[in-house]
Order: structure tokens, then sequence, then C-alpha cells
């Protein structure tokens, strides 16, 4: 998880997440919150060396939404923002499906 967070560390330092790069604790949380994900979707319990870039991008991803959270839609002053309701970070995952028995 170190290296995971040194990449998010380098990826958010000059952006306006970078605000987040000193606090490990926040980065931790956020990589937690994109394997969590990653796993549900594929219906795992360990997260696959492929994924690691998605979670990177899902840490990313929630990062970039703390303060507004539950938004769906937003409108100001001519600008509208629409988030997706699976992220494309979290669609590259393939789902894992199993069999009925």
């Amino acid at each position: 998880m170190a290296e995971q967070i040194d990449t998010l560390k380098a990826l958010i330092t000059g952006t306006d997440l970078d605000r987040y790069a000193t606090n490990d604790t926040v980065l931790d949380y956020a990589l937690s919150y994109a394997e969590g994900e990653i796993l549900k979707r594929r219906n795992a319990t360990e997260l696959e060396a492929q994924y690691l870039t998605n979670q990177i991008q899902g840490a990313i991803y929630y990062l970039s939404r703390i303060g507004a959270e539950g938004y769906k839609s937003t409108a100001e002053n001519g600008v509208t923002v629409n988030w997706q309701d699976v992220p494309e970070w979290l669609q590259s995952v393939v789902q894992r499906l199993g069999v009925i028995k």
C-alpha cells in the first residue's frame, strides 16, 4: 500500500488536490475506498495487480469529490457539472460472474 500512496502523492502534487498530498490517512482511506469498490464489482476478496491503476484512479476520484458528496448534477454561472453513475475508472473493471447452483 505504501507504493500506491507514493504514486497517488506524485499524481496529485501540483494539482488542486495537492492539499491532501501530506495527509497519509486521507490518502490511505481514498485507496481503501477505491479498492472496496473494485472488490465489490469483481465479487472478489483480494485486489488483483491488473486493477492497481484503477485503484489509483478511484482514489483520485474520491479525493476530488470530498465536500461534494451526494451531488448528481450542479449548475452555476452557466457551468453545468454531471457525474456518471458508474465512474470511468470503475467501468473498466470487469465484473466477475458467478454460477447459480
